[in-house]
């Protein structure tokens, strides 16, 4: 009876999602011919499209979620190395890096393992996602892959304004909001997807305040994964 529900709750994300994306396609159409029509720098069309891209990003997301869920996901686990692996990702991060003036870098030396590259890139691309985001302009974000005894780990720093200590338990928490949700910048269902993913990996993280000022993840994979 849980298998069947997770089943239920993962086809009615994935139909819900589906649905969502027509309309906003037929949206963005039409704000690009409005966009003929009114000055490059109109502010209600900006707005306009960025609460279109928030509402993409937010399928997106919604579907991610139901395809990494513990209980249902086939994960398919290959040799790779993950630093390698976080190189394609930060490269495809970097142009949102540049828009606002922050510094992303990568350190660390070649580490294999055994994990679903698909899922790996997402997981790094949701940590990635909220560094740029919630870092102001001309901030650092530095992402490391260390070997350790026993362990491989993988972890983000930067130097945005982190997460309180007192709310880092919850942020993994599917739309929970640090703050209370004030911000509309994201739609708290990144960290809930990191969570998914880990529990494929049998992998630990932890949040805590980073040498850069701001946050810092830390995740461990286990030597049975590598």
């Amino acid at each position: 009876r849980l298998a069947a529900a997770f089943e239920r709750e993962k086809q009615f994300a994935s139909h819900a999602a589906h649905e969502l994306r027509t309309p906003l396609s037929v949206l963005k159409v039409h704000l690009h011919n409005i966009a003929t029509d009114l000055p490059p720098d109109n502010l209600a069309l900006a707005h306009a499209n960025a609460g279109v891209e928030r509402m993409h990003h937010l399928v997106e997301q919604i579907l991610d979620l139901s395809r990494t869920h513990p209980e249902l996901i086939k994960a398919k686990f290959t040799q790779l190395d993950l630093h390698s692996l976080c190189q394609r990702v930060t490269a495809a991060a970097w142009p949102q890096c540049t828009a606002k003036s922050q510094l992303l870098s990568l350190e660390g030396c070649p580490a294999p393992m055994s994990g679903d590259p698909g899922l790996l890139e997402t997981l790094l691309g949701n940590l990635l996602d909220n560094s740029i985001k919630y870092c102001p302009c001309e901030a650092e974000i530095r992402v490391s892959v260390t070997l350790l005894d026993g362990f491989i780990q993988l972890a983000v720093d930067d130097s945005g304004p982190g997460i309180p200590a007192g709310e880092r338990q919850h942020v993994f928490e599917r739309f929970y909001r640090v703050g209370g949700g004030g911000s509309s910048k994201g739609s708290g269902l990144g960290l809930a997807i990191v969570a998914h993913i880990l529990t494929v990996h049998s992998a630990h993280i932890d949040l805590c305040e980073s040498d850069l000022g701001g946050l810092g993840v830390r995740i461990l994979f286990p030597a049975e994964a590598t």
